[in-house]
């Protein structure tokens, strides 16, 4: 009877523990339910907010639904929404941008922006759309004739879409109404500067367009009126006005009917030319000496005397400096007999460069010192002697005591005597040695004392010329 009532208290307390576990799993089991509907209800939220969001480009509510996936992260697709959202709402921000420059007008941008979007919503069918709309702005700038607008619109309508073969015909045909167009505009401008004489402007626009309408008759117009003025300004020594006249007409484009017999009467006067200045060019070189000889043919270069016939004739003429001949050597000269010896030597007389008159002018290849004689041998193979004579800067020359320059040939003949003073220009001399074999160079540049040597004259760039 104690066992049998042992038996059952033990098995009461048995069910009363099997009891409670039942209970609590039942509670668990709950639980787990309850969260699993609140999970599913808050997803079915956020997916709901995210297709409106993406339906209506709302990016608030994109933005939403990454709240509501975010409380369920890890819950079905959750992460992979999650992952995808920053990229849906930059794409939705650039859509409702190029929604915003579809509706402005500015269609570029727009196709732009649906291009980068791709297949994104409705993005392809806006695309052919909006491209459509740019080609037939297009067409109405072109019947505007805003040629280069529409040009440039066309130009933006990307291959692929439903109008671009139409709008690359459309860009050919508006090319060749622009180019007509501006055609037009430079060949009235170039009528108007031929009427009013301005022949140079006239000729450089008709140029432009030589092809068009008449501007070849214009170009032929304004070559004749320079080759016929080319004789008239020859004989008049008008040089500079002739060459301008050659120089506008001596191209085919410039004259297309007749720039060869423009080339040819160059080539003329160019040979008559070049006689002329080498003419004048020797006539001062055997006056006014070597300097002024080659300042002239320098300055003469032009169209009609070009700088390979200028140096030529320099080089026919260029000069050999003394300074880099040997003289005799002291006493040499005069014990040869050619020369009554007059107390002068070869001593006291150098050469040198950078010495300034008193005009501010620097020469070299100066001869200077005083009371003194140098003698060469030229063997008669030179036609001149030429040298500048001049009073140092801050010097003094008198009639008592002047500069002296006296040259001899090797029989003892004067071929030049000159002196100077302070107060007169500096004197350029051409001495005419052709045919002598030497010659003898007294010069006195120099006063004062055996203590106080003072040279206050000298001969600039002495030399002789073939």
């Amino acid at each position: 009877m104690i066992r049998t009532n042992n038996a059952g208290k033990g098995d009461a307390i048995i069910i009363v523990l099997m009891a409670i576990s039942l209970i609590s799993f039942a509670i668990a089991g709950g639980s787990r339910l309850v969260t699993n509907m609140k999970r599913s209800s808050c997803y079915k939220k956020a997916v709901k907010t995210y297709e409106e969001g993406l339906d209506k480009s709302d990016v608030t509510a994109l933005e939403n639904s990454r709240s509501g996936f975010s409380e369920v992260q890890g819950y079905k697709d959750s992460d992979m929404y999650l992952s995808q959202i920053d990229n849906t709402i930059a794409n939705v921000d650039n859509y409702n941008n190029a929604e915003a420059y579809r509706d402005s007008g500015d269609y570029a941008k727009a196709i732009d922006i649906y291009s980068e979007l791709g297949d994104f919503k409705d993005s392809e069918d806006k695309l052919e759309k909006v491209a459509a709309a740019l080609y037939s702005k297009a067409v109405d700038d072109a019947n505007s004739e805003k040629y280069d607008e529409a040009l440039n619109e066309l130009s933006q309508i990307p291959s692929g879409v439903g109008v671009y073969d139409k709008s690359q015909q459309a860009i050919s045909d508006i090319a060749e109404l622009a180019e007509n167009q501006k055609n037009a505009d430079i060949y009235d401008s170039a009528y108007e500067a031929y009427k009013s004489g301005d022949y140079s402007s006239a000729q450089s626009s008709f140029m432009k367009i030589s092809d068009y309408s008449n501007a070849r008759d214009f170009l032929n117009a304004i070559g004749d009126y320079y080759y016929k003025r080319m004789p008239t300004l020859y004989k008049n020594g008008d040089y500079k006005g002739l060459v301008q006249a050659i120089e506008m007409c001596d191209e085919r484009a410039e004259y297309p009917a007749g720039y060869e017999k423009v080339i040819q009467i160059r080539d003329k006067y160019k040979d008559e030319y070049t006689e002329k200045v080498e003419k004048k060019s020797l006539d001062l070189l055997y006056n006014n000496g070597y300097g002024e000889f080659k300042s002239y043919i320098n300055d003469s270069i032009n169209e009609l005397f070009d700088s390979a016939a200028a140096t030529s004739i320099l080089n026919a003429h260029s000069p050999v400096y003394l300074s880099s001949l040997t003289p005799y050597e002291e006493g040499e000269w005069q014990m040869t007999d050619k020369l009554a010896d007059i107390g002068w030597s070869n001593m006291g007389l150098d050469f040198a460069d950078g010495v300034t008159d008193d005009t501010g002018h620097t020469h070299s290849n100066t001869l200077i010192g005083g009371g003194c004689s140098l003698a060469y041998h030229i063997g008669g193979q030179y036609e001149l002697l030429t040298g500048t004579m001049f009073v140092q800067e801050d010097c003094q020359a008198t009639s008592d005591d002047p500069v002296f320059l006296l040259v001899r040939d090797g029989n003892g003949n004067d071929i030049y005597k000159q002196t100077l003073v302070s107060g007169y220009e500096p004197k350029s001399f051409s001495i005419d040695v052709s045919g002598i074999d030497d010659i003898v160079i007294y010069f006195d540049g120099y006063t004062g004392t055996f203590v106080d040597n003072y040279y206050y004259g000298a001969v600039g760039e002495l030399a002789l010329i073939k």
